[in-house]
C-alpha cells in the first residue's frame, strides 16, 4: 500500500540563508523517508519572500522562485508576500519564473478567471496508481484585493467544489495547500469534510504534532525557515488514509547550507547586481529626508505625483520614504531602498479647500504624524511632503490651530473651492489626512506604486533639481523625537 511523506515549509519571509540550511536538513529527511519505502513530496505554503529584503524588492519577487526550486519545492500556494504588495502583474511574472505550479483557487474576481499564471489545483500521479489531488487557497485579506479589481469568492465554497472535482477525477487523497491561517483552516475543515490534510501558513503557527478537526489533519511549521514540517500518510487496502502523523524538525544553526541553494543564491545575486546599478535618472543636488520637518525628498515625491496626475496639488506622507537620495546618478537600487518598502499606489481626489486645511493641520499634529503605522516598516507616518502649496505655520500655537496662511499656485486657499489633489492611498486611510468629508471622486491606479512614479519622473525630467522653495514655512519644532530624521 502507498506510503507518502510530505516535507513542508511556510512563511519563510525572505530568510534565504536559513532556507539553504533547511534544505540540507530536508535532503537528509527525504533520504531517511525513502529508505523507509516512502514516496516524498516537498511543498511550500506561501509567503516565502518579503519586501523587507532587497532580493524581494528589486525584482518584486520575480527572481526568487528559482531559489525555492533549488531547495526542492515542487508545488507552492500563493501567499500575500508579492501579489498584495506589488499587484497581480508582479504575481504573474513570479509564476512565469516558477518551474513548479503556483496554486490559488480563490485569487479571482468572483466567478471570473484566475490571475494569469496561477492554477486552481493539480492531480498528481502517486505510487501504485494512486491519484493525489491538491488545491490551493490564499487569505482574502478582508477585501483588500478589491484595489486590483478582485473580489475573492468564499473559500469554503471553492474548497467544496474542488474537493468534489478532484474526487470525480479519481483522487484518493485530497490535500489543501493553504495560506488562510490556522483559525480559518479549522473552520474550513469543519465546513468541508473529506479533506485528508491541510498544510497551512499565514498565521506562523508551530504545530509540533498537527491537530485534527474531524477527519482532517492540519499542520503548520512556524516561520522563517526555522523548522521543517513532515507529514506521513499511509493508505490502507481500501485506498483511504489509514494512518497520519505529523512532526516538525528544528533546523540546527550549525547545519551546513545546501550547495544547490547556495549556487542559486549566487545566481540571484548576479541578477540583482544588474538591477541594482541600473541608472534611472540624475539629481543636481541631494534630496535629504526628515520625517518631522520640511523634507526635500518628500516634496520631490509630491511633485512627481502632481506632475503625473496633472493636478493642482501633490502631497505624500514622508513616512512612505526610507532613505535620502544623493546628488548625481540615481540607481534602481537606491530608489528601491528609498521608496520600495511601503507599497503605496498613486491616487487622485477632488478635495475641498476646507478639507485640505484640515489635512495640513493634522500634518502638524504629533499624535498623527508620530504614529508608527504597521505598514510603514519602521518609520512614522511623518509630515506631509507638498507640491503646489505654500504653508505658513506657527508651530508654537495649539495643535490643530497652527496653519496661518495657505497659498495654492500663488492664490490664497479657498475653503469652498474643490481642488484636484494627487496623493497615495496611505493619505486616505482613516486617521491620517484625507479621510472624511470634503474628499470625493478618488481614482486609484493599482498598476503603479510610488516607486514607479518617482522612477518615471526621473526618467522624463532628468536632470532633476530640488523644489526651488520649501513649501512649509515656520516648521521648527513639533514636539517629536528626531530619531528618524535623516539627511
Amino acid at each position: 500500500m502507498p506510503r507518502l511523506t510530505f516535507l513542508h515549509t511556510n512563511d519563510i519571509h525572505g530568510h534565504l540563508p536559513e532556507l539553504a540550511r533547511l534544505t540540507a536538513l530536508a535532503h537528509r529527511e527525504r533520504a531517511r523517508a525513502e529508505a523507509e519505502g516512502r514516496t516524498v513530496y516537498r511543498w511550500d505554503a506561501g509567503d516565502a519572500f518579503d519586501r523587507r529584503f532587497e532580493a524581494g524588492r528589486l525584482t518584486r519577487g520575480a527572481a526568487l522562485p528559482p531559489v525555492l526550486a533549488a531547495s526542492g519545492v515542487t508545488l507552492q500556494t500563493v501567499g500575500n508576500d508579492i501579489g498584495l504588495v506589488y499587484g497581480m502583474g508582479a504575481l504573474t511574472r513570479m509564476a512565469q519564473r516558477a518551474p513548479y505550479p503556483m496554486l490559488a483557487a480563490n485569487l479571482r474576481d468572483g466567478e471570473g478567471p484566475l490571475v494569469e499564471g496561477l492554477r486552481e489545483s493539480v492531480l498528481l500521479d502517486g505510487p501504485d496508481g494512486l491519484k493525489i489531488g491538491v488545491f490551493g487557497l490564499t487569505a482574502p485579506w478582508d477585501g483588500l484585493y478589491g484595489i486590483y479589481g478582485l473580489h475573492l469568492p468564499d473559500e469554503r465554497e471553492v474548497a467544496a467544489r474542488l474537493r468534489d472535482e478532484l474526487w470525480a477525477a479519481g483522487a484518493q487523497v485530497v490535500i489543501l495547500l493553504s495560506h488562510l491561517g490556522l483559525e480559518d483552516d479549522r473552520q474550513l475543515a469543519a465546513a468541508v469534510p473529506g479533506l485528508d490534510l491541510i498544510i497551512g501558513a499565514h498565521s506562523h503557527d508551530l504545530l509540533p504534532e498537527g491537530e485534527w478537526v474531524g477527519g482532517t489533519l492540519i499542520v503548520q511549521a512556524g516561520d522563517r525557515a526555522k523548522y521543517l514540517g513532515r507529514v506521513d500518510l499511509d493508505l490502507g487496502p481500501d485506498g483511504k488514509v489509514s494512518r497520519a502523523t505529523a512532526t516538525v524538525l528544528p533546523v540546527p544553526e550549525d547545519t551546513p547550507p545546501d550547495d544547490y541553494v547556495e549556487r542559486a543564491l549566487e545566481e540571484l545575486e548576479r541578477e540583482l547586481e544588474g538591477v541594482r546599478h541600473e541608472v534611472v535618472g540624475h539629481l543636481t543636488a541631494p534630496l535629504p529626508l526628515n520625517h518631522f520637518h520640511d523634507s526635500a525628498l518628500a516634496n520631490f515625491a509630491a511633485e512627481a505625483l502632481r506632475t503625473r496626475a496633472g493636478a493642482e496639488i501633490g502631497l505624500v506622507a514622508s513616512g512612505t520614504l526610507h532613505a535620502p537620495l544623493d546628488a548625481g546618478p540615481v540607481t534602481r537600487g537606491a530608489l528601491v531602498n528609498t521608496a520600495g518598502l511601503v507599497p503605496v499606489n498613486p491616487l487622485v481626489s477632488a478635495v475641498t479647500g476646507r478639507a485640505l486645511l484640515g489635512a495640513l493641520e493634522r500634518s502638524l499634529d504629533p499624535a498623527v504624524i508620530g504614529v508608527r503605522h504597521h505598514g510603514m516598516r519602521g518609520t512614522p507616518i511623518g509630515l506631509l511632503g507638498l507640491s503646489g502649496l505654500h504653508v505658513q505655520v506657527d508651530d508654537g500655537a495649539d495643535v490643530r490651530q497652527r496653519v496661518r496662511e495657505v497659498w495654492v499656485g500663488g492664490a490664497a486657499l479657498d475653503p469652498e473651492r474643490t481642488y484636484r489633489v494627487a496623493h497615495t492611498d496611505l493619505e486616505t486611510e482613516p486617521g491620517t489626512f484625507l479621510s472624511g468629508a470634503g474628499v470625493s471622486g478618488t481614482q486609484a491606479d493599482a498598476s503603479l506604486l510610488l516607486e514607479d512614479v518617482l522612477r518615471e519622473h526621473l526618467a522624463s525630467f532628468s536632470p532633476v533639481s530640488p523644489p526651488a522653495s520649501a513649501p512649509w514655512a515656520g516648521v521648527e519644532h513639533l514636539g517629536l523625537e528626531e530619531q528618524t530624521s535623516r539627511s
